[in-house]
């Protein structure tokens, strides 16, 4: 009875069960997505940090005051510890891509672009698939950024002068992220690095900071310090949230009130298609519950179905939940090193295994109606005959007129 019961639903209610189905798999989607980028904005930029070696603050002096800044740096009290890496500012017209006119634009150089070798101590940097590169001679590797603004693709060419006039033309080899936006680097070999270098007439030194807090107050006092020595430094701070955090936040929270309002629908459609089975096997419920089937084996028999839609469905969306995670990811925060894929994926799959057992748990639920069924509702049917209530106080009989 069981298995016919079941196919007589499925063979009935095509369009309605697949629908459902549909349905389950995009909100396992949604909050796999969801949570996962919940996650990514709770601990990304701590894990991106932890990652790339990354300081909170970063100042920027003249070569020839070098060791001047680092001893102050040795002697000062809101300095945790600091590294020095090298770099030569590009002027605004001296980098040139193939599909890309730059003099059109002045906002394409509004950041600081520094030739820098590739990094190996701190602030060290990842491809967009989040995995360590070699740069090889001839090479370029660019901020992702810059590549998308500039329409660049790996395997292009893109021409950097120098100050002395030579033209040198790279293939671009990568694109990374870039987890300082405030200034971008387009990292060289060493071997080539050596020879541009030489041709540039500013050269700059970066004091890569771990400062006791990166507040401007303190900041402040360093630069203060800096300047007592003679010594006049920019810098900047990667305190608080980023803008990728920011939209990674709003976004999540978006996904999250999707998934919310399909589970919704989901379980309005669930509530009302299982209180349509009953009646129609009111009958066949009255029967079995007279031969001694208990309450709950007949709330299993009716959630069956959405048992095996929770399940699968939920397969599926972890399925697609994973993939989308890291486009979601990709758009959204393109500079944040992602969650490892295992941990991806176990908090998706807590998240969906949640949300199928609320699912099969609500279903559970709404079997309660069983219980109201008796022998006499399988004899006579639900709406065989008219049910009498109480009536209201104004009794004719008793009155006179």
């Amino acid at each position: 009875m069981f298995f016919r019961m079941l196919k007589n639903d499925l063979k009935a209610k095509k369009g309605l069960n697949l629908i459902v189905f549909i349905f389950m798999i995009a909100a396992a989607a949604l909050v796999f997505v969801g949570t996962v980028q919940l996650y990514a904005v709770i601990t990304g930029s701590s894990y991106t940090d932890r990652m790339c070696k990354a300081y909170n603050s970063y100042f920027y002096v003249k070569e020839e005051n070098e060791e001047k800044a680092r001893a102050v740096m040795d002697q000062h009290p809101m300095v945790n510890n600091y590294t020095v890496s090298y770099g030569c500012t590009i002027n605004n017209t001296l980098i040139d891509f193939n599909q890309y006119d730059e003099l059109e634009d002045s906002n394409f150089f509004n950041n600081r672009y520094l030739i820098v070798k590739q990094p190996r101590e701190a602030d060290l940097v990842y491809d967009i698939h989040d995995r360590p590169f070699y740069v090889k001679d001839g090479t370029v590797v660019l901020p992702r950024s810059v590549g998308e603004y500039a329409g660049a693709s790996i395997g292009d060419k893109v021409r950097i002068t120098t100050d002395y006039g030579n033209t040198y033309e790279f293939t671009i080899a990568n694109f990374y992220k870039e987890v300082t936006n405030s200034r971008m680097r387009i990292i060289l070999s060493d071997a080539d690095y050596e020879v541009l270098s030489k041709e540039y007439l500013n050269h700059v030194v970066c004091l890569e900071v771990n400062a006791k807090d990166a507040e401007y107050e303190t900041l402040g006092n360093i630069q203060v310090a800096l300047r007592e020595k003679g010594v006049v430094a920019s810098w900047f701070s990667r305190n608080g949230m980023t803008n990728d955090d920011t939209m990674l936040f709003i976004l999540s929270a978006f996904v999250l009130v999707c998934s919310l309002f399909m589970i919704l629908i989901i379980f309005m459609t669930i509530r009302f298609t299982m209180l349509s089975a009953i009646r129609d096997e009111e009958k066949e419920i009255g029967t079995m519950r007279a031969i001694g089937v208990d309450n709950l084996s007949f709330r299993w028999l009716f959630s069956a179905k959405y048992i095996g839609f929770a399940v699968f469905g939920g397969i599926l969306g972890i399925v697609a939940g994973f993939f989308l995670s890291d486009a979601f990811l990709n758009t959204f925060s393109s500079n944040l090193l992602f969650p490892p894929a295992g941990v991806k994926l176990v908090i998706g799959i807590l998240s969906v295994s949640v949300l199928a057992l609320i699912m099969i748990l609500f279903c559970l639920l709404v079997m309660r109606k069983i219980s109201k069924i008796s022998v006499i509702n399988a004899i006579h049917g639900e709406a065989g005959g008219e049910r009498f209530g109480k009536s209201s106080y104004l009794f004719l009989h008793k009155r006179k007129k």
